[in-house]
């Protein structure tokens, strides 16, 4: 696909996860979908289809009392895919989480197949999901 093509995936899924429409999210990701998190948390994991990782998504909602908050601050995309630069924000135990992420996606056929998160300050987020 095209740059612009993945670009407008991407636009597409991060408006949709920040509303929460799923049924959009299930039509930007592919049933295979393959998603890694990093670090230490009991967060951290290749989640593995659409069931798994929309769970983590949920579950990233329900942890954070539904605080948890993507900012989008830039998009790069290729042919292949594209990187997110994201602020993510979410209050949790009475703790604060403010840390920036990089997500690179793999896109085919207008779909998502697969996401690397990789975070700035990834012993802050394992800390804070502890």
């Amino acid at each position: 696909m095209s740059e612009q093509a993945n670009l407008d995936v991407m636009r597409r899924a991060v408006e949709a996860f920040q509303i929460g429409d799923v049924a959009a999210l299930q039509a930007l990701f592919a049933q295979d979908v393959v998603w890694h998190v990093p670090g230490t948390s009991s967060l951290a994991k290749d989640y593995r289809g659409q069931a798994e990782v929309f769970v983590f998504f949920g579950r990233l909602m329900k942890e954070t009392a539904g605080t948890f908050r993507l900012e989008n601050v830039g998009m790069l995309a290729n042919a292949d895919g594209g990187v997110y630069v994201d602020r993510v924000r979410a209050e949790r135990k009475g703790r604060t989480l403010d840390v920036m992420l990089l997500l690179r996606v793999s896109i085919a056929g207008g779909r998502i197949t697969e996401g690397w998160d990789c975070f700035h300050q990834e012993h802050v987020w394992d800390n804070f999901f502890d």
